[in-house]
């Protein structure tokens, strides 16, 4: 399902000023979501911090190398919502 830019961009809009959290872009949620994603996976696989992770994973993709780990070593810092501002399965479009 294909959604366009600028529908992506007011459902953040209205769902951010819900939350009471600040607006974010499409880019910064891309990038949010993959920094969150890799150091989900480095804590599933018992490591210290992600660049362990990419440090041994990274040879599995095309053109990634172990500075790409190094800069964002110490960059990650994600904590829960303590409290949940937004019910996702009962708010409707």
């Amino acid at each position: 399902m294909s959604t366009k830019k600028s529908t992506l961009g007011k459902w953040l809009q209205r769902y951010s000023k819900i939350a009471g959290v600040p607006r974010i872009d499409g880019r910064g949620l891309r990038h949010s979501n993959a920094s969150y994603l890799i150091t989900e996976v480095s804590h599933r696989l018992g490591h210290k911090n992600p660049t362990t992770t990419l440090k041994y994973y990274a040879h599995m993709f095309a053109n990634n190398d172990i500075e790409l780990a190094s800069k964002i070593e110490g960059s990650i810092n994600m904590k829960p919502a303590k409290n949940l501002k937004l019910n996702l399965m009962s708010t409707s479009m």
